[in-house]
């Protein structure tokens, strides 16, 4: 018993000092106006220097220029990976910016650093001091029209600093290891940075059209084989499930396929 009530101490002690700060308004940064009625809420964790990322951030552009503001509120989270070395400055750049223009110009921010990467990533900085990284990004923000010195005293203050440290321990806390990662109302997707438009259709249409349904299936219906989109065959006993674009399952019976999980009974 002594020993059960210690194990509970410790993790009731582990748990108390693992606490987020609470932010002064709700985290991430929403691309343009949104409306409090969307239906569909894309939630994308990106990291600021991270190649995949950047091969995914026009396609959720897009995502959000086809549905609308009124159908989906796309929110972008910040999550710097550590083996990329100025990652965390590109992520405070993203609050200044997001500070300087009342949050009108952070995606403009987000799609200056991508198009910057290859003088933002390891390799080119590898020798330039921090006083020189902080230069770098100082010339972003000049070429978006924004004064160099006010943005450069903001992302070298505390504050900042303390803002990008909260929406970093904040993915954490929803389970985020990697970047591009995606959640589709508070569910995580297992989406790609290759999914196109079309794919991003796939999931979300039906879901404004009352929902995805279970796909019960039926084994004497014919034919018994189905190609997959990798041209492959499944069992001659089983069904194809396809929970996700280009995402494959071999149903057996008894076993429905549900979109974003696959084949489940």
């Amino acid at each position: 018993m002594a020993a059960y009530l210690g194990i509970l101490f410790l993790s009731l002690l582990s748990l108390s000092q693992s606490q987020v700060p609470i932010p002064s308004r709700p985290l991430g940064f929403p691309y343009n106006l949104v409306s409090p009625l969307a239906k569909i809420y894309l939630d994308v964790y990106l990291g600021p220097l991270c190649p995949d990322s950047q091969a995914a951030f026009p396609t959720l552009i897009q995502v959000a220029e086809h549905y609308g503001p009124d159908n989906l509120r796309l929110n972008a989270h910040l999550f710097p990976l550590p083996y990329h070395r100025h990652a965390f400055d590109a992520a405070k750049g993203a609050y200044a910016v997001d500070i300087m223009t009342q949050k009108n110009m952070t995606w403009n921010w987000m799609k200056t650093v991508y198009n910057n990467l290859d003088k933002l990533g390891n390799d080119a900085t590898y020798k330039m001091t921090q006083e020189q990284i902080e230069g770098l990004y100082g010339n972003l923000a000049q070429g978006l029209s924004l004064n160099t010195k006010d943005f450069l005293k903001l992302l070298t203050d505390p504050a900042t600093d303390e803002l990008a440290r909260i929406g970093w321990k904040y993915a954490c806390t929803r389970g985020i290891a990697y970047t591009p990662a995606f959640m589709v109302n508070d569910i995580i997707v297992g989406a790609d940075d290759s999914w196109t438009l079309a794919d991003w259709q796939q999931l979300i249409d039906p879901l404004l059209n009352g929902g995805h349904k279970l796909s019960r299936i039926n084994f004497n219906e014919s034919p018994t084989h189905f190609k997959t989109p990798n041209n492959k065959t499944c069992p001659k006993d089983t069904k194809t499930c396809e929970y996700l674009p280009k995402k494959i399952e071999c149903c057996t019976k008894g076993e429905n396929c549900i979109p974003n999980v696959g084949c489940r009974c």
